[in-house]
C-alpha cells in the first residue's frame, strides 16, 4: 500500500460526512487506505460513519474502528497511526476536510523523489465556525524546506495538511509519542531528527476552527503551556546533544513569553514565583537575549502590563 489516511474522529456527527467524502475523492495513481478510529463517540458520529462506508461504492479500501471505550485523544492516535501499513502516512482529523483531488498525488510526487525529506505539507484556509468566514493560514512561512531547528522554535505546520513517511517500521515512535499529550507537533520532531519537511504552496486542505475542537478557539494561553509543556518533556529523550541545546534554547524564550503574559493580564506575583519555578541560572548559556528579558521580568514584573506578543524570530 502506498498511502494511509489516518483519521481519528470523536463527537464529529457535523463534520465528519464532509470530511470522509473529500478523501474518498483523491485521484491518484497508486492505491491508498483509509483507516478511521471513532474514540467512542457519545452523538450520531457513528452513524454517519457507518452510512458513509456503506454508500461508498468506490476503490478505496475503508478500515473503521468504531471503539466500545473511550481512549482519549493520544492512545487514539497512537492505536490508529499502528494500523498504517502505507509507505506514507496522511493525517486528517474528523473535523477537518481536505478541497483538492491532487493533494495525496502531489504530496507523494515530491516526496518519493525526495529521499531526505520525511514530510511534505501545504497551505491552507481556515473556516472559523463562529462567523462563518475563512481566515488564512494562521501559520507564518517563510521558505520550502525546514529541518529540526527551524521547527522547534514553532510549530507551522497545520496537521490535516500533512503526508509523511510512515515511522512505524521503527518502534521507538510509540514510546516517543506516549510521552505528550498531542501528538501532531511531537510526531513532527520526530521525523525531523532524521530529514526535513517541505513546504507546498498550494491550499489543499480547511481546518476548522470551533468551540468542540480540542485546540480550535482555545486562545494564546493553551497554545503557550502546550509549547513549554511538549518542549519540557523533549528534553528529557534520548536525543542528539545538539538537539538538547535547540530545546533549552526555544524553552527559554517560551518561557518569556508565557511570563510576558502573566505580566499582561495583571498577575504579577505570579511573574516571579513561575521565573523561580521553570528558570534556571545556567539556562543563560542557552538562550542569553530571552534570559535577560526574563530577569528584566522579574526585576519590574510590571513592565509588560497590558502587552502581548509571541516573539517569532
Amino acid at each position: 500500500m502506498k498511502v494511509s489516511i489516518c483519521m481519528i474522529t470523536y463527537g464529529h456527527e457535523a463534520y465528519i460526512k464532509q470530511a470522509l467524502e473529500s478523501l474518498l475523492v483523491q485521484n491518484t495513481k497508486f492505491e491508498y487506505e483509509l483507516i478511521i478510529s471513532n474514540d467512542c463517540s457519545t452523538d450520531d458520529t457513528h452513524k454517519i460513519i457507518e452510512e458513509c462506508i456503506n454508500n461508498y461504492k468506490g476503490p478505496v479500501n475503508i478500515k473503521y474502528n468504531n471503539l466500545e471505550n473511550n481512549l482519549g485523544m493520544m492512545p487514539n492516535f497512537i492505536f490508529t497511526l499502528n494500523q498504517c501499513s502505507g509507505d506514507y502516512v496522511a493525517l486528517c482529523e474528523g473535523d477537518d476536510y481536505w478541497i483538492d483531488p491532487l493533494k495525496l498525488q502531489k504530496q507523494v510526487d515530491y516526496i518519493s523523489k525526495h529521499p531526505n525529506c520525511n514530510l511534505v505539507f501545504t497551505d491552507v484556509k481556515v473556516w472559523n465556525e463562529s462567523k462563518k468566514i475563512f481566515l488564512p493560514n494562521w501559520a507564518i512561512i517563510k521558505k520550502e524546506d525546514y529541518e529540526f531547528k527551524d521547527l522547534i522554535e514553532r510549530n507551522i505546520i497545520t496537521t490535516c495538511t500533512v503526508l509523511f513517511r510512515n515511522p512505524y517500521k521503527d518502534e521507538e515512535i510509540s514510546n516517543w509519542l506516549l510521552d505528550f499529550k498531542v501528538g501532531d507537533y511531537p510526531l513532527y520532531l520526530f521525523l525531523l531528527q532524521t530529514g526535513y519537511a517541505h513546504f507546498l504552496k498550494e491550499v489543499t486542505a480547511v481546518y476548522r476552527e470551533h468551540t468542540g475542537g480540542v485546540f480550535s478557539l482555545s486562545g494564546p494561553e493553551n497554545f503557550i503551556n502546550t509549547n513549554i509543556e511538549i518542549l519540557k518533556r523533549m528534553q528529557n529523550l534520548n536525543l542528539s546533544r545538539q538537539n538538547i541545546i535547540l530545546i533549552k534554547r526555544s524553552l527559554v524564550k517560551w518561557y518569556y513569553v508565557k511570563v510576558v503574559r502573566l505580566s499582561s493580564k495583571l498577575e504579577f506575583k505570579e511573574v516571579r514565583s513561575y521565573i523561580k519555578a521553570n528558570l534556571e541560572f545556567s539556562d543563560i548559556k542557552y538562550n542569553t537575549k530571552y534570559f535577560i528579558l526574563i530577569v528584566k521580568l522579574y526585576l519590574f514584573p510590571k513592565s509588560k502590563s497590558g502587552v502581548f506578543q509571541i516573539p517569532v524570530n
